[in-house]
């Protein structure tokens, strides 16, 4: 059976733990989508103002602005 072919998914991923950062980036470019991180909350909507993201991951817990805050922003 072919590979299906899945059209490139651009993700912004905010949250404090760095490993888990890696690995979900790893897993999800080894899936064809372009991850994007940001260190904190502040960080997550400078990035989300100047490019574009299909889908938008973010811990709760994030130093600077919260993820809710982020939530409500975007």
């Amino acid at each position: 059976m072919k590979p299906r072919v899945i059209p490139e998914i651009r993700i912004l991923l905010a949250h404090t733990d760095a490993a888990l950062c890696v690995s979900a980036r790893r897993a999800l470019e080894r899936l064809g989508c372009t991850v994007t991180i940001a260190q904190n909350g502040e960080d997550a909507l400078a990035r989300f103002s100047a490019d574009l993201f299909d889908v938008v991951i973010l811990g709760v817990a994030l130093p600077v602005c919260d993820g809710l805050h982020v939530l409500r922003e975007i």
